[in-house]
């Protein structure tokens, strides 16, 4: 076979095109940081590489779902705990009044107090959280409760506007919570007896909403004439059993916004490790190695001088280089 000076030109012309090709690969790879810059380089990578993004995309949003309800539930605990605070001063109130022997004066003041803590009350079940009101259900909007008052005050109804939905938060694939805790948990008007239920009887029937209670307290409070049922053992008064009650319905569903802040925290600390180790599968399939990655690039660079120099030496002379 005849090897003529045009197919080596050609020959090597091919080959050093090649050099080019691989060496701007790498430099390209090496200035943007990424071992797949197009699906040609590695269908199967970059598909694995999309994947993993997707999903490491929606573990953030499970984490930021996680956040929102941890927060929310805190928030409810915090309130909570200031609604009990409440229940706690009435109950000392009620017992200081129930002595038959206070003043005019000294009534008074115990009905004032007791009816701050009750407007307190009312504050801490319009707690709001990022704009929502936490304890309205779905009507997030709207605060969920208002305070009676008349020309002597406060006269101790609540007036609850919410629902009794429960929001959920999806914490991982197909793993819904519920986060909220409504009003109507809280003043025991979701499941107890009211006068609104046929079957209530007053003289035998002690569970009702914390409302009634309080409207039937203001009474006595205000009405000397009912002065008497402060202290009276009668189930439909009997205010301090009922404030016990009221701050043990209390104490339950704190109990069970306590399980819910154990379940996220163990939920939030698996999601950070799922994204850890996601972005770490991530890295390995589509990051460069920069040290690997340094030292390809200067094999290719010498490979690609020591060619140039190279065809130097069999590109065919020219006419007038030859008569020189």
């Amino acid at each position: 076979m005849r090897v003529t000076n045009s197919y080596k030109v050609r020959t090597y012309l091919k080959s050093l095109n090649q050099n080019m090709e691989y060496l701007s690969k790498l430099q390209e790879q090496q200035s943007s940081g990424q071992k797949l810059l197009r699906p040609s380089d590695d269908p199967f990578g970059v598909s694995r590489t999309l994947n993993i993004s997707d999903s490491i995309t929606r573990n953030k949003q499970y984490g930021e779902n996680i956040d929102e309800a941890i927060n929310w539930i805190n928030t409810s605990d915090e309130a909570l705990d200031k609604v009990s605070e409440y229940l706690k001063r009435i109950y000392s109130q009620i017992n200081a009044a129930a002595n038959g022997t206070n003043s005019e004066t000294e009534m008074f003041a115990y009905k004032a107090e007791i009816q701050e803590c009750i407007e307190g009350i009312g504050d801490m079940l319009n707690a709001n959280y990022n704009g929502s009101y936490i304890f309205a259900g779905y009507k997030t909007t709207e605060k969920p409760i208002a305070v009676e008052k008349n020309s002597t005050g406060v006269t101790g109804k609540l007036l609850n506007t919410g629902d009794q939905n429960l929001l959920c938060k999806e914490i991982s694939p197909g793993v819904t919570v519920s986060i909220n805790t409504t009003a109507y948990d809280i003043l025991l008007t979701a499941n107890d007896l009211d006068e609104a239920d046929p079957s209530y009887d007053p003289t035998t029937d002690t569970a009702e909403s914390l409302s009634k209670t309080f409207e039937k307290l203001m009474e006595a409070m205000t009405d000397p004439a009912k002065k008497e049922n402060l202290s009276s053992d009668s189930p439909e008064f009997s205010f301090l059993d009922k404030i016990t009650a009221a701050r043990d319905n209390i104490a339950r569903l704190r109990a069970q916004i306590g399980a819910k802040q154990n379940r996220m925290d163990a939920a939030s600390a698996k999601n950070a490790v799922e994204n850890e180790n996601m972005t770490e599968v991530l890295a390995k399939t589509a990051d460069i190695d920069i040290a690997e990655m340094s030292m390809l690039v200067s094999v290719a660079l010498a490979t690609h001088e020591y060619a140039l120099m190279v065809g130097s030496q069999i590109l065919q002379q020219s006419l007038l280089s030859f008569l020189k």
